[in-house]
């Protein structure tokens, strides 16, 4: 017979792994489960959505939280929704489908606001209503397959996205939130995959902003899936299709010998993207973030500024306006070149690259003048110490700070507001739609 737990009192009453029990779920943690509570336990429920009553079975118990499966549904929330994918809870690119647009939001606008007030110490931070756009699928513009052939034989490599929680590979015949320009390659690759014996690795592909080409890059061991590939795309028209790949030491492409870069357009510059550079897989919602550091950057003539982890200058060329010098560093040197290029076409005088890792340039870099003001866009791991001792040691009077986790975000409000540094405001944008990752921007002052 299943288990509920009996009350707080009881040492015994608190769940055990393979323990069933109700729950009623009431909202979304960041890491995309629902959470309930059980017993004062705070329970995170894969696939569950706030509103419902679930029946669940225990598969891990920890002293301050639980997880569990969903064994029962009994009462659906009304804001459950119907996933728009055939692969949704066995691919593990998306975590929310089933979640309604509404709640989606919300749960970022909360998780952000959480881990200001729980990690960063902010009592009552000013987050403002999440930026997205209506249509919430379509938006990605790039995206990675992974290729690999069975240990047990068969017709085939399998091609497709990772499974979640797993490095097993999940077969897929449609992406929903990739581009659809991405449509015939993932359904050639789908039929073509068993005319080779053997393909493992990972094939990306790319498309810019406004879409138009799309480049698909095949990695070492995938190569034998290019030849019946670009013959399936060939029969069918998609002559928008470029394929990279290398031989020995030779890159090649077809079918064209010197296929046109893919680029990405703004209203102030326009990069011709490099094959490892950098940028957005939204670039709709890329473009108003950097619009929105422009705003709070307001920078005047005299001021000089530093962009740090600035890829391809994307933001730099954004927020630079009248002032009189922003400094970019960048670690790869690919993405310095596609900037300094596009800043040059561009015809604007005032932004430079500095390649080379931030964090070994950074602290031990000279500035002519005193910053007014540090921007920087770090990986999901957050700004290293070394860095932010440097931002404090500097000391520009604004920082602002574009986060794609909101605990490593809070993690360095903690530490910048040490020093003297105060939280302003923060927005939290829909970069990722159908999954639980996001975006955001936030403004420091020093105080």
């Amino acid at each position: 017979m299943p288990t509920k737990p009996r009350s707080q009192e009881d040492p015994s009453a608190r769940p055990s792994p393979g323990d069933e029990f109700e729950l009623e779920l009431d909202s979304i943690g960041h890491g995309g489960e629902a959470v309930g509570r059980a017993e004062r336990l705070v329970c995170f429920v894969p696939f569950g959505v706030p509103g419902d009553r679930v029946r669940v079975k225990a598969t891990e118990v920890k002293r301050s939280f639980a997880r569990a499966q969903i064994t029962e549904l009994l009462r659906p929330s009304p804001e459950r929704a119907t996933p728009p994918c055939p692969h949704f809870m066995k691919c593990g690119g998306c975590h929310l489908q089933h979640v309604s647009d509404a709640v989606q939001l919300a749960s970022r606008r909360r998780g952000l606001e959480d881990a200001l007030r729980r990690i960063a110490g902010v009592s009552e931070p000013e987050v403002a209503d999440v930026v997205s756009e209506e249509d919430r699928l379509g938006y990605r513009h790039r995206i990675t397959l992974h290729a690999e052939t069975s240990r047990r034989g068969g017709t085939g490599p399998t091609i497709g996205f990772m499974a979640m929680h797993s490095h097993r590979i999940v077969p897929i015949s449609a992406c929903p939130i990739a581009h659809p320009g991405f449509t015939p390659v993932i359904e050639g690759l789908r039929s073509v995959c068993g005319e080779v014996g053997t393909a493992t690795g990972r094939i990306e592909l790319r498309t810019g902003h406004p879409a138009g080409d799309v480049h698909v890059f095949f990695s070492a061991g995938t190569e034998l899936l290019v030849s019946p590939l670009l013959r399936r795309l060939q029969s069918t028209g998609a002559d928008h299709i470029v394929l990279f790949w290398t031989e020995g030491s030779v890159r090649k492409c077809a079918p064209r010998a010197r296929p046109s870069p893919l680029t990405f357009e703004t209203k102030w510059a326009t990069w011709h993207l490099p094959p490892r550079a950098f940028y957005q897989v939204h670039p709709t919602l890329a473009i108003r973030l950097a619009e929105q550091v422009r705003d709070w950057a307001a920078l005047g003539p005299g001021d000089l500024a530093v962009d740090l982890y600035a890829g391809i200058g994307f933001l730099a060329a954004a927020f630079v306006g009248e002032a009189k010098s922003v400094w970019c560093l960048e670690g790869h040197f690919g993405s310095v070149r596609a900037g300094e290029a596009a800043i040059r076409r561009a015809g604007i005088q005032n932004v430079k690259f500095v390649p080379g890792p931030v964090e070994a340039r950074f602290p031990t870099m000279y500035f002519p003048d005193r910053l007014a003001l540090a921007v920087l866009d770090p990986p999901r791991d957050g700004a290293s110490d070394k860095v932010i001792k440097a931002l404090v040691r500097y000391g520009p009077p604004r920082i602002i700070y574009v986060s794609c986790d909101p605990a490593t975000l809070a993690r360095d409000v903690k530490r910048l507001a040490a020093a003297g540094y105060r939280h302003v405001r923060s927005t939290p944008y829909d970069f990722f739609p159908q999954t639980y990752h996001f975006e955001s921007v936030t403004l420091l002052e020093r105080g």
